[in-house]
């Protein structure tokens, strides 16, 4: 048991990592708000699997960034994340630390319990919620309680074929991978409402 959870201590996520799931977890909290299917909702979630985006849905796909309040660039890391035959939407959010007492402050396992929460008239949505937020490695660690967060807004950009991108079908075959920054203040022709 005490080799469990120093494995866990030792699989803590970074704040990297925290901000990026909370920025998935916020986003999929709305969708399951404007959903008719909780289980639509949080089967959507594809990133948590390995995806190469984050949410993909029957109308569209969408790429969440977590960012900071004072970010001027988003990293996209791979050739796939936004190279989709469709068009989709590059959501960023602008995610920082926050005090505990910061009103609208929230942890991570705050977020995720206001979804298990939501969940809990659906069994199949709430354990398929669980199992993701597994495959992600999220476990319900006190640490996780302790740094809270704020959201200060959201931007969302149409991602279409004028959008400026890097894809496979852009790219050299002899470049293989590779990951890219796109400078916020450039896409306000893409950016919605």
């Amino acid at each position: 048991w005490s080799k469990l959870l120093e494995t866990q201590h030792s699989g803590l996520m970074d704040e990297h990592r925290r901000k990026g799931l909370l920025g998935e977890l916020l986003f999929l909290e709305q969708q399951i708000t404007l959903s008719d299917s909780s289980l639509a909702a949080i089967q959507g979630w594809v990133g948590a699997d390995g995806a190469d985006q984050d949410f993909i849905y029957h109308d569209g796909w969408f790429e969440i960034k977590s960012v900071g309040v004072s970010a001027v660039s988003v990293t996209i890391s791979s050739l796939e994340q936004l190279d989709c035959a469709n068009s989709g939407e590059l959501v960023v959010k602008r995610i920082d630390k926050a005090a505990p007492e910061k009103a609208g402050a929230f942890s991570l396992n705050d977020i995720v319990r206001k979804i298990s929460s939501m969940l809990l008239g659906d069994v199949e949505a709430l354990d398929l919620f669980r199992a993701k937020l597994c495959s992600y490695g999220y476990w319900d660690l006190q640490e996780y309680s302790e740094q809270k967060f704020f959201c200060s807004g959201t931007q969302r950009y149409l991602v279409d074929g004028s959008f400026p991108k890097l894809t496979r079908a852009n790219v050299p075959i002899q470049i293989p991978a590779l990951h890219y920054e796109l400078d916020l203040s450039s896409l306000t022709g893409w950016q919605r409402g």
